[in-house]
């Protein structure tokens, strides 16, 4: 059982990207079922440290005037 859990937690991190300490977190809570603990780690917001939302930059944002040349 203990060769299953250690390749599980390989197996995890090497999707995950994450520290071992984190999944091992996920697979205990998971019960050690790889599948489930993947699922609960991206619920959960997956690694903190990766930022998915993408933000319009101030030279982007468009400020509401007409074109030019019309107005």
């Amino acid at each position: 059982m203990a060769a299953e859990r250690q390749e599980s937690l390989r197996e995890f991190v090497a999707v995950t990207g994450t520290e071992e300490d984190r999944a091992r977190f996920f697979l205990e809570s998971a019960g050690w079922d790889l599948q489930i603990a993947l699922a609960s780690f991206y619920e959960d917001g997956g690694d903190d440290d990766i930022v998915t939302i993408s933000q319009a930059t101030p030279g982007s944002v468009s400020r509401g005037t007409a074109p030019r040349g019309e107005g």
